[in-house]
């Protein structure tokens, strides 16, 4: 039977009750709010309001702009027929029919159909059927530009077909294929780096069911690189490309290609895991870049996104795409590497409708730039505008961010030459003048105070970070997107340089002894308004629109670390995590052995702490009880401050803290940033559920917030 649900068709004769045995509880939920908000338009930010209301990987799977991406970035045009089998709520069906497309959808799932419908309701090139593709192709008749199978080729709950009867699915799909037809297909890496760590697999949520052969069903199965590459052959595609979406295909940030890897330290995502608790055996940026070094990445990226066609020769000429979303909307954009005819340039386009000035402005600032900064100090990469984007010219060499290391590992005299050359250019190029706080500042960084009289540039790239610059016979800014036409403090252009290079994650923790910020002439006091001008200039960028890590502090999933577990079987090891603003994280944590003097108390010395905002201790992995006897934050001249601690235990007496959960935790707010390092000394015993659950108390509690999650304690 065909409904109708707004201008959507909806026909249901070979629904197979997939819900009844297959559906989520949440179903009934999404479809009362896609239900609910028909008559919205999507950009009037209802769906963020519902990601952070329901707080679940379910709703921000539904709901979140970020699943268009794996296909936004194609060149999909209007009027082309696309069939998508598993289109599951809608969310590439809506980016399909806003480009104009003719689209017929095929999902087992009724309710989801259903989601799909009134998520599209008043587009009227929409058609679903209710099923899985074996049962519904009957009822299929035309030949198709696209062909769609993003998280269907390895499920069989959507095609019908097992992953035996492949090569039958593929002869059936060749009726609906032009000749030049493109067969677009997104699944999951059997040995994807994240599986081997120790996330769950999606579609059984058990853990390394996928590299273990799928011992519990015989619906799912998932492919190598080079397994799926052969059968592609096997099945007549004659031109295959090899597409790496990050940090997989369902939520994707970057999608690398053959032509354009990852390089070492760019894989810093792996922190996330929204659809589930997961183990974690080994930190992944780093075993990243060990198999980024060894030319292995291919093989062991999360999730693979193959375009195959059965002609010969074809290809696409975007090698590379980030997208940039962790922003208010109407700073959203796409940046995409294309090559074609062995040239190669950059573009970026807006995201959104409502980002299109900004892509203009990025031209508008290259104007001003080009006017007003010293060309024989810093070259300005040329942007021309090219609606709806603005195109740059690909500039090759290697950029300053690369030499530092090489330099750091063969020079250090070199590396710190480098620094030299930065400093001097920075203060040499923009135009300068003694700083003022204006409106426009307080709006973008807030109302600093500062003690000194600063030098400020009043046309001012702030984000002329290392890797934004390239060294050949010249040193060209390639990205200068966040620059401001009023005065801003020029040691805070490097602060955020030396912060991103050095104090952004651990990737390069050899370098917190070294002082930087010092040695860049950032006395203390600058270094704590910078801070606070950071802070406000996040916010100004994100506005309202939560970033992953936030997303994914607020979903509330457990990540069990195996290596603490290991560990903790010796009792004086504690947990460290540090947040540096942008929440906690495994990616960010660190173990550190404590000692135990005469008295029994255990001593723990916390370093490495320089840019901290927050901190995180987990005393223990299970219910305990800890004394904090002192918890001393100390400065490099020696000044010591003793810090205050929140935590989520649930009774405390006579400095005892009883913690009924085998994940407790204590938090120091809003570190200050002199403090660089912090000795805590404690007991800990370690007791039973039972016993722990006996001190609960309704004692009253001081909450506070950090990233959106509440906490009681009463230090």
């Amino acid at each position: 039977m065909t409904n109708s649900i707004g201008k959507v068709k909806i026909n249901d004769d070979c629904y197979m009750g997939y819900d009844e045995e297959h559906g989520k509880d949440t179903d009934d939920m999404l479809l009362d709010i896609f239900n609910g908000h028909m008559e919205d338009e999507a950009d009037n930010g209802w769906r963020e309001r519902e990601i952070e209301k329901q707080k679940s990987w379910d709703a921000l799977y539904a709901l979140s702009y970020m699943r268009k991406n794996i296909i936004d970035w194609l060149p999909i045009k209007q009027g082309m027929n696309v069939l998508e089998i598993g289109s599951d709520t809608g969310a590439i069906t809506e980016l399909l029919a806003q480009r104009g497309c003719h689209i017929t959808c095929i999902e087992p799932s009724k309710k989801r159909s259903l989601m799909n419908a009134a998520r599209n309701s008043k587009k009227e090139n929409i058609s679903i059927m209710v099923g899985d593709f074996e049962s519904v192709e009957h009822m299929l008749s035309d030949k198709y530009d696209l062909i769609l199978l993003l998280g269907a080729l390895d499920n069989a709950l959507v095609t019908g077909y097992l992953f035996d009867e492949h090569d039958e699915l593929m002869n059936h799909l060749k009726k609906y294929m032009k000749k030049n037809t493109a067969v677009v297909i997104a699944a999951d890496n059997k040995y994807g780096l994240k599986y081997l760590s120790g996330c769950r697999e999606y579609y059984t949520g058990r853990y390394y069911e996928g590299i273990e052969g799928f011992n519990s069903t015989d619906k799912i199965r998932t492919y190598t690189r080079k397994g799926l590459e052969k059968r592609l052959h096997t099945w007549g595609f004659e031109s295959i490309a090899f597409y790496y979406p990050y940090p997989d295909f369902r939520m994707p940030v970057d999608i690398f290609s053959t032509e354009y890897l990852p390089t070492k330290g760019s894989l810093d995502k792996n922190g996330f895991f929204f659809d589930g608790d997961r183990i974690k055996t080994f930190h992944e940026s780093k075993v990243y870049d060990c198999l980024i070094e060894d030319g292995m990445y291919e093989d062991m990226a999360n999730s693979f996104l193959v375009i195959a066609w059965q002609e010969p020769e074809k290809y696409l000429k975007d090698i590379y795409t980030r997208y940039s979303v962790e922003r208010r909307r109407d700073k959203q954009i796409r940046t995409s590497i294309t090559k074609e005819d062995g040239k190669s340039c950059v573009a970026k386009y807006p995201y959104t409708e409502a980002s299109g000035a900004y892509i203009t402005r990025i031209h508008e600032v290259y104007m001003k730039l080009k006017e007003e900064i010293k060309q024989d100090v810093f070259e300005i990469n040329k942007c021309i505008l090219c609606s709806p984007g603005v195109i740059f010219e690909y500039v090759s060499g290697s950029t300053l961010e690369a030499l530092l290391d090489e330099a750091w590992a063969k020079d250090r005299q070199c590396f710190y030459g480098l620094l030299d050359e930065y400093k001097k250019r920075v203060y040499g190029a923009f135009p300068i003048k003694n700083f003022e706080i204006t409106e426009k500042f307080k709006t973008v960084f807030g109302d600093a105070l500062f003690a000194q009289e600063l030098q400020a540039a009043y046309l001012a790239d702030v984000d002329l970070i290392f890797g934004n610059i390239i060294i050949n016979d010249k040193w060209t800014i390639i990205d200068y997107e966040w620059t401001f036409d009023f005065p801003v403090p020029l040691n805070y252009i490097l602060y955020r340089a030396i912060f991103d290079f050095a104090y952004k994650n651990d990737r390069r923790n050899y370098l917190w002894d070294e002082n930087l910020y010092g040695y860049m002439g950032i006395s203390d006091d600058e270094l704590e308004q910078y801070r606070w001008m950071d802070e406000h200039f996040h916010k100004y960028v994100s506005g309202n629109q939560a970033s992953l890590g936030v997303i994914n502090e607020s979903i509330g999933n457990d990540c069990f670390d195996a290596v603490a577990f290991a560990t903790s079987k010796n009792p004086g090891v504690i947990q460290v995590y540090m947040d540096k603003g942008e929440g906690f994280s495994e990616e960010h944590s660190m173990l550190i052995k404590t000692s135990i003097d005469n008295n029994g108390d255990r001593h723990a010395l916390i370093t490495n702490i320089k840019g901290c905002k927050h901190l995180r201790i987990d005393p223990a992995s299970e219910p305990c009880v800890v004394k904090i006897k002192s918890l001393t934050g100390k400065s490099k001249d020696g000044k010591t401050t003793q810090l205050k601690y929140y935590a989520n235990f649930v009774s405390s007496k006579d400095g005892y803290d009883t913690y009924n959960t085998d994940d407790p935790q204590m938090f120091v707010k809003n570190l200050p940033g002199d403090i660089e390092s912090i000795e805590m000394i404690f007991e800990v015993n370690a007791v039973s559920y039972a016993y722990a659950a006996t001190h609960e108390s309704r004692m009253s509690t001081v909450k506070f917030k950090i990233n959106n999650r509440i906490y009681g304690g009463t230090k």
